[in-house]
Order: structure tokens, then sequence, then C-alpha cells
């Protein structure tokens, strides 16, 4: 059985020891979660902020994916992963979690989802609630086209957007209940 974990951009602090994590799965997710994570697998889909990961030799701490089209603009780095594709909307809601996600989906049988929010956004007004709203809907599309794949938020405090009423293969549960059943 294939797990792997995608720690979500907008996770509100340290949630589990990293430990605890790497001796379930691998972890992915985006740069910003490599400090208090130490994910083993860190997306970046901002060029400048990829420049400045290479600078810094983030390249060496884990494995950097970056897209394609980044490749020869940043003088063809050594010790990076490169993914296809692209996003026309720069405003789109974390870019690195659905990257995170897609680059998994071929390889998983159960995805563990950390730091996810995916409640309801009826406070949200605005530019802020349509792009939560393309957000949950890219999500549930995701889950829907993976159905032979168990997604699960693991330790989830928010109460779950009736929005995913219709999800079967995404449940909840808590983080010791998951270690149990690994």
């Amino acid at each position: 059985m294939n797990i792997k974990w995608v720690i979500s951009k907008e996770i509100k602090g340290q949630v589990l020891e990293p430990m605890f994590i790497g001796d379930i799965a691998s972890s992915w997710g985006s740069y910003e979660t490599w400090k208090l994570y130490n994910t083993d697998n860190c997306i970046c889909n901002e060029l400048d902020t990829a420049k400045e990961l290479l600078d810094r030799s983030f390249n060496k701490l884990c494995n950097l994916w970056l897209p394609e089209s980044f490749f020869i603009e940043l003088g063809r780095p050594d010790d990076v992963q490169l993914f296809g594709g692209a996003f026309t909307n720069k405003n789109y809601l974390y870019k690195d979690d659905i990257v995170a996600l897609n680059l998994i989906s071929k390889i998983s049988d159960i995805i563990l989802l950390l730091g996810f929010n995916l409640s309801d956004s009826d406070e949200l007004t605005g530019e802020d609630r349509i792009s939560r709203l393309n957000y949950y809907r890219n999500i549930k599309t995701f889950f829907k086209e993976h159905p032979n794949i168990q997604f699960v938020l693991v330790n989830y405090d928010n109460e779950l957007s009736s929005y995913f009423d219709d999800i079967p293969n995404l449940l909840q549960d808590t983080a010791e209940s998951v270690k149990e059943l690994l």
C-alpha cells in the first residue's frame, strides 16, 4: 500500500512532529512547510522564490520540485525535480498543494491531508470568497477524479463543508488512529 502525506501551505503551526509524519510515509507540500515539518518533497511555483531557494541551496535539503518552465531561466539547476503544467491565474489559492496532490496521485493508495481547511467559507466575501470556492471546486474535482485513492483529513478540527458531503473517498481521522491502522 502506497501512502503519502500532503501538508497544506495553510497549516497553522506545528500540528504533528516531523518524526511522527516520517514514520508513516514521505511528505509533500509547499516549500513553506519545510521549516516546521522537514517536508521531503517541496514544491515552489513562484520564479523569484525559486531563485532565492536555489541561492540558499534549499535543493540540497529536500527534493525541490519546480515547473519545467523555470528550468532554463534558473540556469539549469542540479538536484531539482521538474513538473509540467502551469497555472493561468496568478491568484490561484494554494497552488503548491494542488501540484503535490497531482504529483503523488499516480503513486498513492492513501493520501493523508494535514492542515487543509475545507470548512464553510460563508464568512468570506468578494474576491476572497470566489478564490476559496474555486479552490474547493478544484479540490473536489480532484477527489472525484481519483476514486481509488482514500483521502484522509488528519486531526481536522473544523467542520467539513457540506460541499464535500458527496465525496465517499474523503474521511477524517486522528493521527493516533491513522498510525495504529497503518
